[in-house]
């Protein structure tokens, strides 16, 4: 776990580290949580023990010393959206914990985190879009390359969600994907006919040169050596492409999911069906972008109105 424990604070902290692998085990088989999620919430438990194991006199179920844990990640990481998942995991372990007779009480389940989406998710336009389309095409396997931000772009896909595609996970005949998502919840995406196009002329002519390579027939995207495309590969690429195209915001292959939402609500779809596409849980997580809209109406009235 990284920190060396003191005489005394063994036995506490030890059975602690036991409990985390028996909460993970749970968040694999009983709930179901992505991979993803789970060495996240790994990863956090873990420090979360290390903060534990410097303290004079360690006490799992002391509401401060949780509190100076969250605090210290705070100062550290300054991204909202990774404290309120180190919030949510502890919330969770504690529950579990407290279903098990293991603790008496759930002393994280009162704390607060910070608000999420106090800053409004970045967008791409159109224009934007076009460009960055037109610039894959200039690197290697232009085919493959379009038709994957073709995907990110016109179905809103996860990068996760992206990579996971098989080749059996796409109907052509009716234009839609399936996906599965968080908690391995599956959904079918439409496939707009650009987006169908670009995958149908990759599947016919580049994808078949990269299985050659190594044989790989169920991965929708093969990498330049034949073998499965990865997240960390699919950052890299549009990473370089958005430094090639010139754009002055980091591009990053969540972003066209927010442009995929935002462009959608713009053009008057409704934010049912968008929580649908996107595969929401909760339909305030996809209200975050009427936010972005008003954003853009706000703009536009200061813009264009004589008295504003």
């Amino acid at each position: 776990m990284g920190v060396p424990l003191r005489s005394g604070q063994g036995k506490e902290l030890k059975a602690f580290a036991h409990w985390v692998e028996d909460f993970l085990h749970w968040c694999r088989s009983a709930r179901s949580l992505s991979p993803n999620t789970v060495e996240a919430y790994a990863q956090d438990l873990r420090h979360f023990l290390d903060h534990l194991a410097r303290e004079q006199a360690p006490r799992m179920e002391d509401v401060e010393q949780v509190a100076s844990f969250l605090v210290a990640c705070a100062e550290g990481d300054q991204a909202p959206a990774s404290q309120v998942r180190r919030l949510a995991c502890l919330r969770s372990f504690y529950r579990y914990a407290l279903s098990e007779g293991w603790v008496s009480a759930n002393v994280a389940q009162d704390l607060e985190g910070p608000k999420l989406w106090n800053r409004l998710p970045m967008v791409l336009s159109v224009k934007e879009v076009e460009r960055l389309l037109l610039i894959s095409e200039q690197a290697p396997w232009p085919k493959r390359n379009k038709a994957l931000l073709e995907l990110l772009y016109g179905c809103g896909l996860r990068v996760s969600e992206l990579c996971s595609l098989g080749l059996a996970d796409v109907s052509f005949e009716e234009a839609w994907v399936q996906v599965q998502g968080k908690g391995n919840k599956e959904r079918r995406v439409p496939l707009g006919d650009p987006a169908q196009r670009a995958l149908e002329n990759y599947v016919e002519t580049e994808r078949p040169q990269l299985v050659s390579k190594r044989g790989e027939t169920k991965p929708l995207w093969l990498g330049e050596r034949g073998g499965a495309l990865s997240r960390k590969s699919v950052h890299a690429l549009v990473q370089q492409w958005g430094r090639d195209g010139g754009l002055e915001k980091p591009v990053h292959p969540h972003l066209f999911r927010h442009s995929y939402a935002t462009h959608l609500l713009e053009n008057g779809a409704d934010l049912r069906v968008i929580q649908e596409l996107l595969g929401h849980a909760d339909i305030s997580t996809t209200q975050r972008y009427t936010q972005v809209d008003a954003s853009r109406l706000k703009r536009e009235f200061l813009n264009r109105h004589p008295r504003s």
